[in-house]
């Protein structure tokens, strides 16, 4: 169980990112009085970058050989460097151009995209590798899916937050209060898979002896469907010979 809570932590850290990322974007309209297009824009451009990151922290990560294996150091550098920038990302200061934003906003999202696939991708991976049994594993992603989707519980009420008046002057100063203290849960929380959880020692074993026993199965299965397939045709041509032969006498 303990090793489930720490792996769903890991979840909802992911989906806390996400959530905030597209939550608090409203600010730069809000706030700091940003074209919505240019909006928009900022939402969508950095994204673009993960059809090219995604796939390549995965090859990196499944070619990685070390003694602390191939997820858990890149999780826990992605977690500390996806905090961070995260964090640094809403630290903009008043009174600044609307293309001076665009840019910095922009250049600080791509940096932040690229520290959030370095923990995000192999985490995912990490968790079809803690457990060889079919069923463990998806009790394991279960409770991973109920700490995930508690991200998304939270995060709208990210927008009073930032206006809540006792703590911040300004919508702006909440963005950036509010980024600084997802920035330090991300890191402290999203570390832990990296330091507690552990590929299973059989899953190799276990793994070629799972899949020599699917093959015989499906080798079994398919030449019961062979037989039953055949056996049926050989009934279906019998039945047809005994009509032929019954119409035969009865035309005679």
């Amino acid at each position: 169980l303990p090793h489930k809570l720490i792996y769903g932590l890991g979840g909802f850290v992911n989906n806390l990112l996400a959530a905030a990322s597209g939550g608090m974007i409203i600010v730069l309209n809000l706030g700091l009085g940003m074209s919505p297009w240019l909006v928009g824009l900022l939402g969508a451009l950095p994204r673009l970058t993960d059809a090219l990151t995604d796939p390549l922290m995965g090859y990196i990560s499944d070619h990685t050989r070390s003694k602390w294996g191939r997820r858990r150091p890149y999780i826990f550098v992605g977690a500390i460097s996806a905090g961070l920038m995260f964090a640094l990302l809403w630290q903009l200061p008043e009174g600044r151009s609307e293309s001076f934003y665009f840019w910095t906003f922009l250049a600080i999202s791509v940096i932040f995209y690229l520290a959030y696939t370095v923990f995000a991708t192999p985490w995912v991976a990490l968790g079809f590798e803690l457990t060889p049994d079919y069923h463990e594993r998806t009790r394991l992603m279960g409770v991973q899916n109920f700490f995930s989707q508690l991200a998304y519980v939270i995060s709208p009420w990210f927008l009073l937050f930032m206006q809540y008046e006792p703590f911040f002057d300004d919508m702006v100063t909440g963005a950036a209060g509010l980024a600084i203290v997802i920035g330090l849960l991300t890191a402290a929380v999203g570390i832990l898979p990296a330091i507690f959880l552990r590929k299973a020692r059989s899953w190799v074993i276990n793994n070629r002896v799972f899949t020599w026993r699917r093959i015989n199965s499906s080798i079994h299965m398919i030449v019961s469907m062979s037989k039953w397939l055949v056996g049926s045709s050989s009934s279906r041509r019998s039945g047809l010979q005994a009509r032929a032969v019954s119409y035969t006498h009865l035309t005679l």
